[in-house]
């Protein structure tokens, strides 16, 4: 939960828990990859290690700031595998819109990513933790419903 003026939450859940409480959810997660650890160029691994396991990358997001590292190592993994990203030379940074969030940062680029306005319904998040740890998640947005049309 991000508590503010607006307030946010993510609800996470088992496919099994989602059918029995009837629930439709905005994505569903493909598949992720983490290094917990510190150290250059992880993002690169995590987007090789990545791009093995999720077949459609989708439109890319991302919470990195302006910090040397993020761009170096967003830099590297692009050089790496650059090819299995949709756009690249364009990721859509969530701290561009409400500057950096610290922890909440994840929450607010799952957010976005779930939210943004475009056709394509796969999303892959670059998460650089404030811990110095980097992941990766795939989301498919759920199909457009009839009655919202959202």
């Amino acid at each position: 939960m991000i508590a503010s003026e607006g307030g946010a939450g993510v609800i996470m859940a088992s496919r099994s828990f989602v059918e029995a409480m009837k629930i439709e959810p905005l994505a569903t997660l493909d598949g992720w990859s983490c290094e917990p650890d510190e150290g250059h160029h992880l993002m690169s691994r995590v987007l090789r290690r990545h791009s093995r396991a999720v077949d459609q990358l989708g439109l890319l997001f991302s919470d990195m700031t302006n910090l040397r590292t993020h761009q170096e190592d967003y830099g590297f993994a692009v050089g790496a595998k650059g090819e299995a990203l949709l756009n690249p030379e364009q990721v859509i940074q969530s701290h561009s819109l409400w500057g950096y969030l610290g922890h909440a940062s994840l929450y607010a680029t799952l957010a976005l990513a779930a939210r943004y306005p475009n056709a394509l319904r796969n999303r892959s998040a670059f998460l650089f933790g404030a811990d110095h740890s980097r992941a990766m998640l795939t989301l498919t947005l759920a199909a457009p419903s009839a009655e919202t049309g959202a």
